[in-house]
């Protein structure tokens, strides 16, 4: 009985957004993935800033030792 009850959940599953004039989410899952991807986006781009010097060299700021 309860997998009929769950497979029917999943045959009406349809993730639907209506754009007007909020962005409504019908379900609560659409919402904490799109949080997850945005949480993940800013994790990589905060660890991409703090090694900025080592993936992309010296930046303009520093003076290379040749001009000292």
């Amino acid at each position: 009985m309860l997998v009929s009850a769950v497979a029917s959940d999943l045959c009406h599953y349809s993730p639907r957004m209506s754009y007007g004039r909020f962005l409504l989410w019908d379900t609560n899952d659409a919402q904490i993935r799109a949080f997850g991807w945005l949480l993940l986006l800013l994790w990589i781009s905060g660890i991409l800033y703090i090694t900025r010097e080592f993936w992309f060299g010296f930046s303009r700021s520093h003076n290379s030792p040749d001009e000292q």
